[in-house]
C-alpha cells in the first residue's frame, strides 16, 4: 500500500509499509511489560492497547544492552509509526529515549503524537489497463458503499470487496495493482485509490475437460448452472469445482477459465483425475459392549459412466449384524443425488432382540457450502422382543436432514464445526395397533485446536432427541432413544443409560440428553493421547429431563495415525456405577470416537 503526501505546492511519497500488521491478527497478544518499554502520549484506550500489542510481538526478551536497546527503539518506533498510519493517524509521529538502569535492562520510552485521524474524502478507481468493455467507475456503481474508515484493515477489505464484483461481472481475471492513500496534512483528509486490472471481459463459452476415461462429457457439463453466453463468474466457478468434487469420481479437480476470445466468449478449463471406479474396504473393532466386530464394503461409484453408485455393505458383531444395499443416481438440477436402499438388520442386546427390514428412498441437496439437506420415505417391518412387550411392527417414515459441517477431516477432525438436525414423522401399526408419532434429534461436535500445527485440540459433542406421540409401548424399540456405549457415553454398557426395569433390562426412553469433551494431543508424528468426560440421561418424559440419574463417566486413550486415519484404544470408566455397570469399558475401532 502506497501512501502520498499531497502538499499545496506539490505531491511527495513516502511508503505505509506495515498496514498490513492488521491483516491478520489470530489472537490477541498480552501488553508489553512496563518494566523494559512503555508508551506516553495516547490518551484513546484502544489506540494504546494496539500499539502495546504491537510492541509486544515484536519483542523477544528484553534488550540487554544500550547497544541492543537502541537497536530495538529505532526498529520498534518504526513499527509504531506504521500502525498509526494502519490505524488512520497519517500524521502521527513517534519518537524513543533510552534509559539506562544500574541494575537490569535498559527502559525505552516511546512519546507518540498521534495527530489527528484522518478522514475519507473520497476513493477514486483506476484501471491500468485500457479495454472496450465497460467497468464500474466508482465503488457505488460495483454496488459497494464505503463506510469512511481510514484503517488499513478496512480500505484493503474494502478493495478485496470491490474484486469480487469484478470477479462476479465478467473479469475473473481482475486484480488490485496498487492501493493508495493520497493525505491532505493541512485538512487532515485523504483520498484512497484504487488501481486496477482486468483485462478483457470473459462470457462463457465451451467446457473443455481433460482427463476424462470412463466419465461421460454430459455429466460434468449438467453440473453448470450458467448459460453460453453469460459474464463469467468466479463464484459459480467455484460452485461448479464442488459439485465436480461431489461426485466422488476424482481424485483432482482444477476449473479456469481460459483465454478470451475476439467476442468474449471464454473457455472453461477442466482438469480432473479419475479415481478407481471400485473400492472395497474392511474394517475391525472390539468394545466390551459389542465384543469383536467386523465390516466389509464394496462401492462402484461410476457403473455406467454417470456417477450411478451402487454399495453393498456388511456389519458382523456379536450382537449386531447387518447386511445393505444403495444405489444412487446425480441429480444435477438440485446439486444432489437420488438414492434407493434397503438393508436388513438383526439384533440381540440387553434392551431388546429384533429382526428389522428397512427400504427408503432419498434425495439429498447441497444447499450451500457447507449445507446439506435430505428428503425421504422409508419403509421398516420389525419383530423385536423387548421388557416392554413384544410384537410386530409395520411403519412408513418420512425422514428430513439438515446437515452443517465445517470439519477439516472425516476421521480425524481437528477444527471446524458438525451439526445435524432430524424430524421423522412415522405412521403404520404396532402390535396390531395403530401408531403415529414424530422423533426428533439433534447432534452438534466441535473442534477446536490449540496451535498452528493442531496437535493439540479440545473436541466438544452435544446429542438431544425426542419422542412425541404414542405410547412407548407402542413405539418400536428400534425407534426409541438409548444411551451409554461407543458413539455415546463411553463409560457405561451399551443402552444402559435411562429406564431400567426390575431385571436390570433397559426399556429405551423418549428422550435423551448427552454430551462430552474430550482432549486430543499428538506425542509424536504418529502416536497420541486423549483424555475425556462424558455424562447422559435418557427419560420415559417426552423431553429430556435433567433432574433424573445424570450419569457421567471419563476415560484415557491412545491414537495411533495409520495411514488410513487414527487407530483408536479407549478405556473409560463410570463415575456414578450402579449394580449393572461394569467397572470399565474398553473400545477398539478405526477414527475418533466423534
Amino acid at each position: 500500500m502506497a501512501f502520498r503526501r499531497r502538499h499545496r505546492a506539490g505531491l511527495t511519497c513516502a511508503a505505509l509499509g506495515a498496514l498490513a500488521l492488521l491483516a491478520a491478527d489470530p489472537a490477541p497478544a498480552q501488553p508489553a511489560s512496563g518494566a523494559h518499554a512503555a508508551i506516553e502520549g495516547i490518551e484513546d484506550a484502544a489506540l494504546l492497547a494496539r500499539l502495546k500489542d504491537v510492541l509486544a510481538k515484536a519483542r523477544d526478551g528484553a534488550p540487554e544492552t544500550l547497544g541492543a536497546a537502541r537497536r530495538a527503539a529505532r526498529e520498534e518506533a518504526d513499527l509504531l509509526a506504521a500502525a498509526l498510519k494502519a490505524e488512520g493517524y497519517y500524521a502521527g509521529e513517534v519518537a524513543a529515549d533510552i534509559e539506562p538502569r544500574e541494575s537490569g535492562a535498559p527502559r525505552i520510552l516511546f512519546h507518540v503524537r498521534p495527530g489527528a485521524r484522518f478522514r475519507i474524502a473520497g476513493y477514486d478507481i483506476v484501471y491500468v489497463d485500457a479495454i472496450a468493455d465497460a467497468r464500474p467507475a466508482t465503488l457505488e456503481e460495483a454496488g459497494l458503499a464505503p463506510d469512511g474508515s481510514p484503517r488499513g484493515e478496512d480500505l484493503r477489505k474494502l478493495g478485496t470487496d470491490f474484486l469480487d464484483r469484478l470477479h462476479a461481472g465478467g473479469f475473473p481475471r481482475a486484480r488490485l495493482v496498487d492501493l493508495t492513500v493520497e493525505a491532505r496534512f493541512a485538512e487532515a483528509e485523504a483520498r484512497i485509490v484504487y488501481r486496477c486490472e482486468t483485462g478483457p471481459r470473459a462470457l462463457y463459452g465451451q467446457i473443455e475437460i481433460d482427463g476424462l476415461e470412463r466419465t461421460k462429457y454430459a455429466l460434468i457439463d449438467a453440473q453448470r448452472t450458467w448459460k453460453r453466453g453469460q459474464p463469467v463468474d468466479l463464484e459459480q466457478l467455484t460452485a461448479f469445482r464442488d459439485a465436480l468434487v461431489d461426485l466422488e469420481l476424482f481424485s483432482v479437480v482444477t476449473v479456469e477459465p481460459g483465454v478470451p476470445g475476439p467476442d468474449g466468449l471464454t473457455p472453461i478449463l477442466v482438469a480432473v483425475t479419475e479415481r478407481p471406479a471400485r473400492t472395497v474396504s474392511l474394517g475391525a473393532s472390539y468394545s466390551t459392549n459389542f465384543g469383536a466386530g467386523t465390516q466389509a464394503s464394496w462401492v462402484h461409484r461410476n457403473l455406467f459412466g454417470g456417477a450411478e453408485r451402487l454399495r453393498v455393505e456388511a456389519k458382523v458383531a456379536e450382537i449386531r449384524q447387518s447386511l445393505g444395499a444403495g444405489f444412487s443416481l446425480p441429480w444435477a438440477r438440485i446439486h444432489g443425488r437420488l438414492g434407493l436402499r434397503a438393508a436388513y438388520e438383526r439384533e440381540d442386546s440387553d434392551a431388546y432382540a429384533s429382526d428389522s427390514f428397512t427400504a427408503g428412498v432419498d434425495v439429498d441437496s447441497r444447499l450451500a457450502r457447507h449445507l446439506r439437506g435430505s428428503l425421504g420415505l422409508e419403509l421398516e417391518a420389525s419383530d423385536s422382543d423387548d421388557p416392554l412387550g413384544a410384537g410386530s411392527a409395520y411403519l412408513l417414515a418420512a425422514p428430513a436432514t439438515l446437515s452443517y459441517d465445517t470439519s477439516d477431516d472425516v476421521l480425524d477432525p481437528r477444527e471446524g464445526l458438525r451439526a445435524q438436525i432430524s424430524l421423522a414423522p412415522h405412521f403404520g401399526s404396532s402390535d396390531g395397533e395403530a401408531v403415529v408419532f414424530l422423533k426428533s434429534d439433534a447432534r452438534a461436535s466441535y473442534y477446536r485446536p490449540f496451535d498452528e500445527a493442531k496437535r493439540y485440540v479440545a473436541a466438544v459433542w452435544a446429542h438431544a432427541g425426542s419422542l412425541v406421540g404414542a405410547d412407548l409401548a407402542l413405539v418400536p424399540a428400534t425407534r426409541r432413544f438409548y444411551a451409554g456405549g461407543g458413539g455415546s457415553v463411553r463409560a457405561y454398557g451399551y443402552q444402559l443409560i435411562g429406564p431400567i426395569d426390575a431385571s436390570g433390562e433397559p426399556t429405551g426412553a423418549r428422550s435423551v440428553v448427552e454430551g462430552g469433551v474430550e482432549l486430543r494431543a499428538m506425542v509424536t508424528r504418529t502416536v497420541g493421547a486423549a483424555a475425556f468426560l462424558e455424562a447422559g440421561t435418557a427419560s420415559e418424559s417426552t423431553f429430556p429431563d435433567l433432574s433424573e440419574d445424570v450419569l457421567s463417566g471419563g476415560g484415557l486413550g491412545l491414537r495411533y495415525l495409520s495411514p488410513v486415519g487414527p487407530i483408536r484404544l479407549d478405556v473409560a470408566v463410570p463415575f456414578d456405577r450402579r449394580r449393572i455397570d461394569d467397572g470399565f469399558q474398553i473400545y477398539v475401532s478405526l477414527g475418533q470416537a466423534f
